[in-house]
């Protein structure tokens, strides 16, 4: 085919939106301006296959600097893949080295590192059951190429917004993806997560997005929906929508805000002209027209035959002041500094001249300042529209290197965490490295922060380090997991709570109910076996024991604190600490403290934590009993250790776990609605495996609660 990259002219464009010239002032003004684009932008728009934008990728998001082309190459294009033909540079949302060596290449693995990004998501109005389908689902002037990490992961199908202190970052430096950030935020009274791209993309996204709600402002068919921009969270995400109700996403005001930090730069018009030329036969209205979002959104009005253009190459706007940054900078000797400019107002050029007063200490080209001898220079941005615009920069130039902090890294991580649990950063280390090469242990003046146990699934968690006003970030990933999460239950049976074996005939035993139901106890017995022997003195119980409570028996002679709080006296219960004790119930043994047919000698454990002259209790953690008595009894692992004589527990006990089936199982419903559940598209075995191992770890009340 034959590439036509030229970019139309002031003419050109006017005459394309002509046939708003002979509308009403009312109609060329707000949503009545959206409704009356839409059969310009539709008339000719050309839908192409969704299998058909990776080709034509290849011309519209590439990079025409670093990948220009022959006329002859222009006028013979192969527009199939051919690496041997053409392999081009191409731009990517969300990756802060386009247009340098280390930029993304066509050839990068398309999925992993490079993806087909929907500025507008396709579940927010155009979802398709097998990819997507045009016009809206290919259309180009909102398909963009974008880093795979920061599509699939962190954008996802979120509205845009700005997030506030806290969120989450995705990627690494190392792939030049660590540009875009994740939060959830409550705005207009409504809570929900936005992802927010780096300043270099926001201009480029909202205009994408105003462009969209004007090519397809009222609805045509399922596949050429009713889109509208929401002021706030857009909530529930829709599938499709009629010819009354549009698909929302938000967030607009965050978009306006966008759409005048970063205008319509270069990239942008040449873009639009190649989709224009080559592709669709159509254009976005708020690039050529920049202060028409002001009329749909603000307070003018769109006149196509007046109204400024933004042609490629230049704006027709002075800027009526100039800031520079940074307005100051120390460096030594061989050292660099780039400086920017950016114009009042937004929509002005930023198009400059560069000069150095003192080109001997510190040297300029195209903003970039390299600093050859030690001393002071003036570095001055004049305006190529106004030479009476400037903006300066105060240089400072030693020949003693100044150190400073370069990067920070950390050890002592953990990986996973438990739901519920509280996640200790207590082992976590932070070093800073710094331009010299030196490093310095910096743990204790860290910003740590911890990952959001409340939530399954993989996070990126945020650690900072600030010195002399430089600040740099690390970051280490945990999997929150329902594997080993502890989850309140109720227990199979009745369970040995405390056992007190103290001075003279102070013994007694405590018995936990937290079945869930009151128990009878005329079926169950205690066993005690002494000096390891193999068959017992049987001890019957009597009565009940409510859900919740406790049932005390103790020796007959124990002391008043032992009987003020029992429930049964019986001699037999005058066992050492080297005497096994069992819970029968019927004729199972639901629980032993102590190993049966074993003498151990004085008493079971490790000194001081032993079995005699000690009260015992059991662990909050525990809501089952030993079941085995003939196994080796190992007292710590499940028991607490008090003074001789200690009676002031036996009046209750208390069973604690980090979150309830409820919370697991509304944990695991936002893992698959919200969470990996959200991205499956494209790898739904995975993802499918994913959720049923943690499924699967669930405990069966909290599946219940889920499947309900």
């Amino acid at each position: 085919v034959s590439i036509d990259t030229t970019d139309a002219s002031e003419s050109t464009i006017r005459s394309y939106y002509s046939a708003l010239n002979s509308l009403s002032t009312s109609e060329r003004h707000g949503m009545n301006l959206l409704k009356n684009l839409k059969p310009i932008l539709s008339k000719d728009h050309a839908v192409i296959s969704y299998d058909a934008t990776w080709s034509w990728f290849k011309i519209t998001d590439r990079d025409w600097i670093l990948s220009d082309m022959t006329s002859y190459e222009l006028a013979n294009y192969n527009l199939g893949y051919d690496a041997a033909l053409d392999d081009p540079y191409v731009h990517l949302l969300y990756r802060d080295d386009n247009g340098t060596a280390t930029a993304a290449k066509y050839s990068d693995k398309h999925g992993t590192y490079v993806d087909r990004e929907h500025v507008w998501p396709q579940s927010h109005g155009f979802k398709a059951s097998t990819g997507a389908t045009g016009p809206a689902g290919t259309d180009l002037h909102h398909l963009m190429l974008g880093d795979s990490d920061q599509n699939q992961d962190a954008h996802n199908n979120l509205d845009w917004g700005n997030v506030g202190a806290n969120y989450s970052t995705y990627g690494s430096a190392a792939t030049h993806n660590n540009t875009g950030k994740r939060g959830t935020i409550t705005y207009g009274g409504v809570t929900g997560e936005v992802y927010e791209p780096q300043d270099s993309d926001k201009g480029d996204i909202a205009r994408a997005c105003f462009y969209m709600a004007a090519r397809y402002s009222s609805y045509t068919s399922t596949f050429d929906p009713y889109l509208s921009l929401l002021d706030g969270i857009s909530g529930i995400v829709t599938q499709g929508s009629s010819s009354s109700t549009p698909a929302t996403l938000g967030m607009l005001n965050t978009l306006l805000e966008w759409n005048t930090i970063d205008p319509v730069d270069d990239y942008e018009v040449h873009r639009n002209n190649l989709i224009d030329n080559n592709v669709q036969n159509n254009r976005n209205p708020f690039i050529d027209y920049p202060d028409w979002v002001d009329a749909v959104w603000g307070t003018a009005t769109a006149n196509p035959a007046t109204d400024d253009v933004r042609l490629y190459g230049e704006t027709s706007t002075a800027p009526t002041t100039l800031t520079m940054h940074p307005s100051s900078a120390s460096l030594t000797v061989g050292a660099t500094e780039n400086l920017t400019v950016s114009p009042t107002p937004s929509s002005a050029s930023s198009s400059v001249t560069w000069s150095s007063n003192n080109a001997s200490v510190a040297s300029v080209s195209s903003g970039l300042v390299t600093a050859n001898a030690a001393g002071t220079a003036t570095i001055t941005a004049t305006s190529t529209l106004d030479t009476n615009v400037k903006a300066t920069c105060s240089i400072t130039v030693s020949a003693t290197p100044v150190i400073t902090l370069s990067s920070v890294s950390l050890s002592g991580t953990t990986a996973t965490a438990t739901l519920g649990s509280t996640y200790s950063t207590l082992g976590i280390s932070v070093t800073a490295h710094y331009s010299d090469s030196t490093t310095a242990d910096v743990t204790s003046s860290s910003v740590i922060n911890s990952p959001n146990t409340s939530v399954l699934g993989t996070q990126s968690v945020r650690v900072s380090y600030t010195e002399d006003a430089i600040t740099k970030d690390a970051y280490y990933s945990v999997k929150i997991t329902n594997q080993g999460a502890s989850v309140q239950k109720l227990a199979s049976d009745l369970f040995i709570s405390e056992y007190i074996e103290g001075t003279s005939n102070n013994k007694a035993l405590e018995i936990y109910n937290g079945t869930g139901s009151s128990v009878n106890l005329s079926t169950y017995k205690i066993t005690v076996y002494s000096n390891g022997a193999s068959t017992g003195t049987n001890i019957p119980l009597s009565g009940t024991v409510a859900n919740g409570d406790v049932f005390v028996i103790a020796h007959g002679s124990a002391n008043a604190s032992i009987l003020a709080v029992t429930d049964m006296t019986n001699g037999s219960i005058s066992f050492n600490g080297d005497d096994a004790v069992a819970l029968v119930h019927g004729t199972s043994v639901i629980d032993v403290f102590g190993q049966i047919g074993f003498d151990p000698g004085t008493s079971w454990g490790t000194t001081p934590n032993t079995t005699v002259d000690h009260t015992l209790v059991r662990k909050t953690s525990i809501l089952t009993g030993d079941t085995i008595g003939s196994d080796a009894f190992v007292p710590e692992n499940e028991w607490n250790f008090l003074a001789a004589d200690t009676s002031t527990s036996l009046v209750t006990h208390t069973v604690v776990f980090d979150l309830t089936s409820t919370e697991q199982a509304s944990a695991f419903g936002s893992y698959v609605l919200d969470g990996i559940g959200a991205s499956a598209e494209g790898s739904c075995g995975s993802v499918f495996t994913e959720l049923k191992t943690e499924h699967d770890y669930m405990v069966t009340s909290a599946k219940t609660l889920f499947a309900t």
